[in-house]
Order: structure tokens, then C-alpha cells, then sequence
């Protein structure tokens, strides 16, 4: 890794999630995932819902906006009060927001019946911490003011404790918040569903039984993500969820107090040191601008931090039992402001950990046939699945050393949910599911199946065409089986004018064949890997078989000019089998009748072979 980075354990995140959550579900208190701490990242929301959470929750439109962007549609709630310039993004973006401006909500009330929506407002009530909130007083008519408006609709009432002025939750004010509440539904007639009572610091209060029975709502990030204080010890969360590496640039022996005239650094403080005579030193590369100092802990006992300027991290090593080295590493565990700082930085690598990082290629192959039409597609694909197999198939990975379970064809008329069984099935049986298509629309159910055995994994698609991304996109409700950041296209080189506009506001990386012509196969596959690999359980690989030029692959459904060659075509496989990353595979979109020598299915198994482990020249 590029240094510094943080390295985020998601399995860690994952489990405090689930801890978490089911701690608050015996209380009658759903949880708000607030991802604001890591930027959103979209690895540790998904994350946080397999672990529970029904809800994600963030104070930044930026933040929202990526986790929109990666295909996150899960219920989402605005943290911050909404800026009154940003309305129209607020609707767009967001299904609940915090809100104390009446200003503000009738502007959202206006940019909700204009996008023909209806926002939902939870209306925030200062109990002593003077953040955010109306006086208590004042709620009655505030939220008759709401309830005139058309676009909005109240959906409960908040309060946010200990952030500024470090008032506490506590029984007495919780009870103020459940007895606003009542008198609201009373008074208005109204069901006034979320009575949210907090954030972190509001567990201890839960552990203690102190949180009255009213209150059904909790907005939970830094003790989910990193077990931040105040998170009762009693939870036995993770801790070391995330870590910061750095690089070692200095290492040397030199006095522990200052020589010369000393005035105050460069941030305004005169620091203070202690004599203990002479000490190793070393200087890591990382500092004020990507961290906080005071909210690291060394993993290595032994080591002290000293000091910081604005790239640079000064720790005494006198006392260290391993070696230092120039060009080694330290690595720090975090407290809530290292984490925010080092997300924050660019200059900061983010390295997310999820499980095993490789695989090796499974002998065990189970080959489904799905010459099958959904809703679209070519039924010139049908007679696809069986000629394959009459080619010798079977034959060449057997010959590989494989082991080959075929489990025939799926009927042409079964529905996406049978392919989505079959797929699922396969894999946990420890078998690679070979799909032979058929049009590449089965790729979606082969999308849910592989989300049924595995929480994450990429995808690399080849492909000539970008109807991928427009099939794949167009409904914004559903929840996409997979993270669009690990989401790679090759080989196209036709993209209509609505495919560009989507990419171009979506996480999903293409590789054009102008970007092959110029990096060359091997470079965009490096990245390609690199990309779908990611904190994933492993990759699927969905072979159109358009993406070959026409004269290696003529008998394609919908051919092209200035395709990827034979020998790039069998390169980028390679390369594939090489990463032991890949856990599935697809081959479609062949049209026999147009190759009566059989030249695109001979292609397509030799592709299949070198995708499974052989090389040309072995």
C-alpha cells in the first residue's frame, strides 16, 4: 500500500453493527447508521446494514450523493440541518432530514411538491446543549406551521446531546422528549412515528435501562464504526476497526529537549518537553493535516508520540524491541478525531479489508445452460448453451485437471429467480458457476444469486455495449446486489449519448477501446483488478462476446468493428486466472447462425479455458 493509509476492517464494523442493533431491537429502538465519520464510504454502509441497521444516516450531501452514486438505496436521513441553497439536492437525495428553520422546511415543502415528493421532517428540540433545536415551548406551533404545508410531512422529533456543550443525556430530559411527543399526537391528531433520542451518547443511558419507553430512535456511527467513547465496555466492541500505517522517514539519536530560543510553533502553541537525555527518534510521514496527534495510540506499547507539525509525526522509539527501518512502518489505532481528520485527507490512502484477499481457481466447475429470454433479448442466442457443450467443453477442462458438474439447461421460458437459485446454490457447494448463455440479460439474476452466497463482490463485464449500465441503473429503488465502485467495463466502443450521461454520474469505471489502445491490455487489466477486487469476496466475470473484434468472433448478436483481439482477449483472461479472484463467470450474446464454422464458440470455450487457469503457451 501507498503510505500513509488507514487499513478498515469491515467483518469488525460489520459484527458492532450487529451487536449494536440487536441490543437497541430488544429496547424497541431502531437504528440510524451514520456514516459521516469515513465520508460515507460505501464498503462500511453496506456493512452496517448486513449487520442491521434499517437506516443510514450522514450530516454531508457530498457524502449521500457517493453513497447514492454506488447503488445504496436504503432509507437515508440528513443529519445536518439542510442548507436553504441545497433544498432541491435535500429532496433528491434524501428521505428524512433534522430541521429547526421554518424558512428552510417551507423551501423544502416547495422543492418536494415540485419533484412531485413528499419530504419527511423530524423537527429538532434543544434540551440544554444549545446545538441545534427549537425551545420546547415553542413545538406546538412550530408543528402546526408544518402541518399547513403540502410537500412535507412531520415525521417525528429529535434532539442532539453532547456535541458542543457536552450536556448529557439522562433520564430527565429523554422524558421531556417522550412527553413533547404524546402532547403532539394528542393535541395535532398525528402519528408522529420517530422520537429520536441521540446519538453514542446515548448508549450508556440504554445499558442502564435509562432510556424510557417512547423514545424509539437512536442515530449510531462512532460506536458502530470504531467502538468510540462513550460506547459502554460492556458491548465488547471491536476497537482496532481502523488503523493508520505510516512510513518511516527518519531515525536517529538526538536530544529529547529542544537546544536554542523556543517561541510558539507553527500552530500557535509553545509545546513543552521533558529532558530524559538521548533518544531514538523516528519521523514518521503523516501529520497535522491528516490527523489529530492527541487521538492516536501507537499498536507498539513501547513507542510515545512527541509531537507533530503539519506533515510530520515525531515519536520517542528509545524503548521499541523491534527494529526500526527507514522505509518501515508504525501503525496507530484511532480515537474519533484521527478518524475524521484521515478520512477527510486525500493525502491519506483508504485500504478496506473484508475477508480473504485471494483465492485459488476451484476445481469444482458447475456448468448451468440459461438459453433463456426474461423480459429482452436475442432468442438467437437459445441454441447457444447446448453447441458449446457438443465443441468439447466438457473435454478441454477436464483435460485441465477439473472437476465438471453439468447441470444441464434451464428451461428457455424459467424465470430469473430459478437462475438466481441455481447460481446461489452452486456457490455454496464451493463450485465456480460456469453460466453458459443465452442473452446477457441473465446477468442480473446471476447478480442476486451470487449476493445470496457472498456479502461482497465485483464485477469485471466485457462488453462492446453499454446497455449494461442503462439496464442495471434504471430503476434508482432498487437495492443493487453489489457496489458500484467495484463495478468494471471493458472493451466497449459504442455508448449512446444516455449510457455517457450515466457513467459520468456514476461509480461504475469503463475502459474504452481507446483507453486499451493507449494503456494496453495488461495496464487496464491491472486496474480493472484493482478496482473490482477491493474489499471483496471475489469477482464475477460476464463475458459478452461482442467485445472481440468481428473477425476473431463473428457469430455475435450484435456485431462490431475494432474489437479486442484474440490475443488480448486470451490475455486479459489470463490475467484474471492469475488473480485468483474470479468466483463466477458468464459467456453470451453468441448468435450461432451467423458462424456456420463455429469460429465465435470455439473462441468463447478457449476463452473459458484460459479464465479457468490455462495458458497458450503451457
Amino acid at each position: 500500500m501507498k503510505y500513509p493509509y488507514l487499513e478498515i476492517n469491515i467483518d469488525k464494523i460489520e459484527e458492532n453493527a450487529r451487536i449494536v442493533t440487536n441490543l437497541c431491537q430488544k429496547n424497541g429502538i431502531a437504528v440510524a447508521g451514520v456514516t459521516k465519520v469515513v465520508c460515507g464510504l460505501p464498503k462500511v454502509a453496506r456493512a452496517m446494514l448486513r449487520g442491521g441497521v434499517k437506516q443510514l444516516a450522514d450530516s454531508r450531501l457530498e457524502n449521500i450523493y457517493r453513497l447514492r452514486e454506488d447503488g445504496i438505496r436504503a432509507e437515508i436521513m440528513l443529519l445536518r440541518l439542510p442548507m436553504l441553497s441545497e433544498v432541491e439536492q435535500v429532496v433528491e437525495l434524501v428521505d428524512i432530514s433534522l430541521n429547526s428553520e421554518m424558512t428552510v422546511i417551507k423551501a423544502l415543502s416547495d422543492a418536494a411538491e415540485k419533484a412531485k415528493k413528499v419530504h419527511r421532517i423530524v423537527l429538532m428540540i434543544d434540551l440544554g446543549d444549545l446545538r441545534e433545536g427549537i425551545l420546547p415551548q415553542e413545538t406546538l406551533d412550530f408543528a402546526k406551521n408544518i402541518l399547513s404545508l403540502k410537500g412535507v410531512e412531520l415525521h417525528g422529533i429529535g434532539t442532539n446531546l453532547a456535541c458542543l456543550s457536552g450536556v448529557q443525556p439522562s433520564s430527565e430530559n429523554m422524558e421531556i422528549l417522550v412527553y413533547i411527543a404524546v402532547e403532539l399526537r394528542k393535541r395535532l391528531s398525528i402519528p408522529l412515528p420517530m422520537v429520536t433520542g441521540g446519538n453514542t451518547f446515548s448508549l450508556p443511558l440504554l445499558l442502564s435501562d435509562g432510556i424510557p419507553k417512547g423514545i424509539n430512535h437512536l442515530r449510531l456511527g462512532a460506536s458502530i464504526i470504531m467502538n468510540a467513547s462513550p460506547t459502554p465496555a460492556e458491548l465488547h466492541l471491536q476497537q482496532d476497526t481502523i488503523q493508520l500505517h505510516a512510513e518511516v522517514l527518519e531515525f536517529k539519536e538526538k536530544p529529547s529537549s529542544p537546544y536554542g530560543k523556543t517561541a510558539k510553533d507553527a500552530f500557535g502553541k509553545k509545546p513543552v518537553f521533558k529532558d530524559k537525555g538521548i533518544m531514538k527518534r523516528a519521523i514518521l510521514g503523516v501529520g497535522r493535516e491528516d490527523i489529530d496527534p492527541e487521538s492516536l495510540i501507537p499498536v507498539d506499547q513501547y513507542a510515545e508520540i512527541l509531537g507533530a507539525s503539519s506533515d510530520h509525526l515525531v515519536l520517542n522509539v528509545t524503548d521499541v524491541k523491534r527494529e526500526i527501518t527507514i522505509g518501515g512502518e508504525m501503525a496507530f489505532n484511532m480515537e474519533y478525531g484521527s478518524v475524521l481528520a484521515a478520512m477527510t485527507s486525500r493525502y491519506v490512502h483508504k485500504h478496506v479489508v473484508y475477508l480473504s484477499e485471494s483465492h485459488d481457481i476451484k476445481r469444482n466447475i458447475g456448468i448451468i445452460g440459461a438459453p433463456i429470454v426474461f423480459a429482452k433479448g436475442d432468442k438467437a442466442t437459445c441454441p447457444t448453451p447446448k453447441q458449446i457443450r457438443d465443441k468439447g467443453l466438457q473435454t478441454r477442462l477436464t483435460d485441465m485437471g477439473l472437476n465438471i458438474t453439468d447441470y444441464k439447461d434451464l428451461a428457455i421460458n424459467s424465470s430469473e429467480e430459478k437462475l438466481a437459485e441455481f447460481v446461489s446454490n452452486i456457490l455454496k457447494k464451493g463450485e465456480f458457476p460456469l453460466v453458459l448463455g443465452g442473452p446477457h440479460a441473465i446477468i442480473h439474476a446471476e447478480l442476486e444469486g451470487i449476493s445470496r452466497a457472498f456479502n461482497e463482490f465485483g464485477l469485471i463485464c466485457f462488453d462492446a455495449h453499454g446497455d449494461l449500465i442503462t439496464s442495471i441503473l434504471s430503476d434508482p429503488q432498487d437495492t443493487l446486489p453489489l457496489s458500484l465502485e467495484n463495478f468494471v467495463i471493458v472493451g466497449v466502443r459504442d455508448l449512446t449519448r444516455k449510457e455517457k450521461e450515466l457513467i459520468n454520474t456514476s461509480s461504475i469505471t469503463v475502459f474504452t477501446m481507446e483507453d486499451i489502445d493507449k494503456l494496453g491490455m495488461l495496464e487496464v487489466m491491472q486496474r480493472s483488478l484493482d478496482l473490482a477486487c477491493d474489499a471483496v469476496d471475489g469477482v464475477h466475470i460476464s463475458i459478452d462476446m461482442d467485445f472481440v473484434d468481428r473477425r476473431d468472433a463473428p457469430g455475435v448478436v450484435c456485431d462490431e468493428p475494432g474489437g479486442i483481439s484474440y490475443r488480448e482477449a486470451h490475455l486479459a483472461m489470463e490475467l484474471i486466472a492469475e488473480s485468483k479472484r474470479a468466483i463466477s463467470a458468464d459467456i453470451t450474446e453468441i448468435d450461432p447462425a451467423k458462424d456456420p464454422s463455429d469460429t465465435t464458440i470455439k473462441l468463447a470455450i478457449s476463452l473459458i479455458a484460459s479464465l479457468l487457469g490455462k495458458k497458450l503457451l503451457s
